[in-house]
């Protein structure tokens, strides 16, 4: 910085005249010097500038990795604490939703199987019928009656169904 300012300031001793020979020289010596100490500092301060960003840039993503990896953390805390409460409630809950779903599936078949009973009986109970009435034939004077109440006793075998559960 002094040569710079020497270089801009020269001493009155070497000072030449105006119109001198000597004069042009050295602007052209003080040029050519100044030139090359600012392609100098220029050089000096893009390097500082290039070393600063790079240090902001590692800054940035050594930052950004650190909250990358928290994050990662946070999620894989939060997923092992839901599968913890979801095995907890299984566990829990599980048998009991077991014990009431097979309940209700018991009463469900039970319904249906007393239904089929009811219809099977039924069912035997008009087949019993006609067995009797084949076997036993009516006699010739009441063998038109006889032939009319038959369906009416199919139709009232089926009234024997149970309407609920036994």
């Amino acid at each position: 910085r002094k040569s710079e300012w020497l270089a801009l300031h020269p001493e009155p001793a070497r000072i030449a005249p105006e119109g001198s020979a000597q004069s042009v020289p050295d602007v052209a010596a003080v040029k050519a010097r100044l030139s090359s100490d600012n392609e100098a500092s220029l050089r000096a301060l893009e390097a500082q500038l290039e070393g600063e960003r790079r240090r902001a840039v590692d800054a940035h993503r050594a930052k950004a990795e650190a909250e990358m990896e928290r994050r990662v953390e946070v999620y894989a805390s939060e997923r092992q604490q839901r599968a913890m409460r979801s095995a907890v409630a299984s566990a829990t809950t599980s048998p009991q939703r077991r014990v009431v779903a097979a309940n209700s599936l018991s009463r469900d078949s039970e319904r249906a199987l007393a239904d089929e009973r009811a219809r099977l009986q039924a069912h035997l109970d008009s087949l019993a019928l006609e067995l009797a009435s084949a076997q036993h034939p009516p006699r010739p004077s009441s063998a038109l009656g006889a032939s009319r109440d038959l369906p009416n006793l199919r139709s009232s075998g089926s009234s024997r169904m149970p309407s609920g559960p036994p």
